[in-house]
């Protein structure tokens, strides 16, 4: 498989400044550094803070849930989050089909257990998902709609006729023929990531949009109204140390109206894969 580019088309240019210029969303990107995440940290895995007086979050057979991902809310400057509070993932073990799932909004400041070393260990935790805690550091970006989002094809669809003043069909097929590159002999390729260097894409983020491998779960009407996205959490920022099934995402939908409410801990946290 291989991936060349080899001649652009300028109205594809317009096509690009066009679907930046109507669905680019204010969000934040995570940054992965190389040092080791202390307990308060921004961070994907790890310990997480847990007040002295809250329980664990456990899976449906009383094994605890994997922190996949924690944020201090302080550092997160959007419309409708909330100004303060860690906001914590977890998940269950992906290998069992549904995965279980938590998500929790701690206060900031509370005394926190310290006995959670023994229970995060890789022992206690089965086929981890985070293979090596991370530190984040957060940087305020802007996020475009992606290619497998509920909304990209009628968004494309309207600005493709606007430019070249035809309708198209399938928008896979568009961008394969008109980004100016070429897919070798694997056309199905995911075109997504071929054009990535040119569209941009945030690969974590916070308050961005949801992305999948497959296709929106938006799409068979369960989570129509959690239109807004969390978190986002793609496996090809390094996929030796965070994997989700064969190089998934994963993600987290919640209604405008949860959001508004600041109500983060009615997320709907999902994943797909190749």
């Amino acid at each position: 498989i291989y991936i060349m580019k080899y001649i652009y088309d300028e109205k594809f240019t317009k096509v690009i400044e066009l679907l930046k210029e109507q669905t680019q969303k204010e969000c934040y990107s995570l940054i992965p550094t190389n040092q080791t995440p202390e307990i308060l940290d921004d961070k994907l895995g790890g310990i997480p803070y847990i007040p002295k007086n809250a329980d664990i979050p456990l899976d449906a057979e009383g094994n605890p849930l994997e922190l996949i991902l924690q944020v201090n809310l302080k550092n997160v400057d959007l419309k409708n989050y909330p100004k303060s509070g860690i906001l914590e993932i977890f998940m269950g073990n992906i290998n069992v089909g549904k995965s279980d799932f938590c998500v929790k909004v701690f206060e900031e400041g509370q005394e926190f257990r310290t006995d959670l070393d023994k229970i995060y260990s890789s022992k206690n935790i089965k086929n981890p998902i985070v293979k090596k805690p991370t530190k984040f550091s957060l940087t305020k970006t802007v996020d475009y709609l992606p290619p497998k989002h509920i909304k990209f094809e009628e968004t494309c669809h309207k600005i493709v006729e606007s430019v070249y003043n035809w309708k198209i069909g399938n928008v896979g097929d568009f961008f394969a023929n008109y980004s100016g590159y070429y897919f070798g002999e694997c056309p199905e390729v995911d075109w997504k990531y071929a054009i990535a260097d040119t569209y941009g894409f945030n690969f974590i983020t916070i308050g961005g949009y949801a992305d999948f491998c497959q296709y929106d779960v938006r799409l068979d009407n369960e989570h129509k109204d959690q239109t807004e996205c969390v978190f986002k959490l793609d496996s090809v920022i390094d996929e030796d140390n965070f994997c989700i099934g064969d190089g998934g995402i994963l993600f987290g939908l919640i209604s405008e109206q949860n959001l508004k409410d600041q109500k983060l801990e009615n997320t709907f946290v999902g994943w797909d894969c190749f």
